[in-house]
């Protein structure tokens, strides 16, 4: 689930009784990006992007070479 990172939000839940400052979410937040940052699916994924775009690199540098 995504979630919009607005100050709307954080009123609505302590509407509902959450109870949660401005800096109490986004300290949760950053805590949650880093979690998906490090995550080993994450880290291959990003790996598989780095091998492609060297690739395609080394593709158009072969071009421009035999031109």
């Amino acid at each position: 689930m995504n979630v919009r990172m607005d100050k709307r939000l954080i009123e609505l839940l302590n509407q509902q009784g959450a109870r949660i400052t401005w800096e109490q979410f986004r300290a949760a937040y950053t805590v949650r990006q880093q979690e998906r940052y490090d995550d080993p699916k994450a880290v291959a994924a990003r790996a598989r992007e780095l091998q492609r775009l060297d690739a395609e690199l080394e593709h158009h540098r072969k071009a421009m070479i035999s031109q």
